[in-house]
């Protein structure tokens, strides 16, 4: 498998790699020309890997969510950091700018095996997790980002985790980009008309009242 970067104006942007067998080209035998190739973050391929530590075996105890997801991306091979904006917060929990839910939410990783200690796909625990908290996950600008759906409108605060999950600092990022009229220089604009809109479900405020038996 060869590693792929995508980089504008040396800065880099994505990182994959090269799906094997997937390419077009032209085809000219008297000038050059150009090839195309598939990438993948790999996520997709995380359903080929069971929720199994690094030496296949069965992961036990409790951790916090962004240990899991920390685990779960290593299987991607590209050792990108983490950036979570998840913002949704029990009562008891610390509320700073440098405290992330997926850090303070902890779970017991028995959760992720059936009765038989099968356990599920990486692909599904991430999916559970991350809809979990209404967010989404993608790649940009060499950074995993984990942000919910709605918080797509104005800035965004994030916290930065390294591969392994471990806190590393906190920041903002902007999202939004002006579509301006064609006179303006300075502009985002659509490129070769090829605008997709797509509509999500935001969640709004809820409240969970757990009667705990004692």
């Amino acid at each position: 498998e060869y590693r792929v970067k995508a980089k504008k104006n040396g800065t880099e942007f994505w990182r994959g790699f090269i799906s094997p067998g997937l390419c077009t080209e032209q085809y000219y035998t008297d000038r050059n020309y150009y090839v195309t190739v598939d990438c993948t973050d790999q996520i997709a391929r995380l359903r080929e890997f069971e929720f199994l530590d690094k030496d296949n075996n069965k992961i036990k105890g409790v951790n916090a969510l962004i240990k899991v997801i920390a685990l779960i991306l290593s299987k991607t091979d590209l050792e990108l950091p983490i950036r979570s904006a998840v913002g949704v917060f029990e009562t008891d929990m610390a509320i700073t700018a440098a405290d992330d839910a997926l850090a303070q939410t902890h779970i017991d990783n028995e959760a992720y095996y059936d009765d038989n200690g099968t356990p599920k796909d990486c692909y599904t625990v991430l999916n559970d997790i991350v809809l979990s908290f209404g967010a989404r996950i993608f790649q940009w600008a060499g950074y995993w980002y984990i942000i919910p759906v709605d918080f797509f409108t104005d800035t965004i605060a994030y916290r930065q985790f390294n591969t392994n999950g471990d806190y590393v600092s906190n920041g903002t990022y902007e999202p939004v980009f002006n579509i301006k009229p064609p006179t303006n220089s300075t502009r985002a604009a659509w490129a070769n008309r090829t605008q997709v809109l797509e509509m999500r479900k935001a969640f709004g405020y809820s409240e969970i009242t757990h009667a705990l038996v004692k």
